[in-house]
């Protein structure tokens, strides 16, 4: 069994979300934070992973 993970990085004004899904790497870019991170949060639910609370 594989794990999955997520990762969310910056790089050259762009942001960048990093998928592994049983394996098998997915890349999307983003050129605005919050589409990203939103994106991001999805993925992470779809994933059954826990979703960080931005609101403390």
């Amino acid at each position: 069994m594989r794990l999955n993970s997520i990762i969310l990085f910056q790089e050259n004004e762009e942001w960048i979300v990093v998928v592994v899904e049983d394996g098998e790497e997915t890349r999307r870019t983003f050129a605005n934070e919050r589409f990203a991170k939103n994106w991001h949060d999805g993925q992470r639910l779809r994933l059954g992973l826990e979703v960080a609370n931005d609101d403390a």
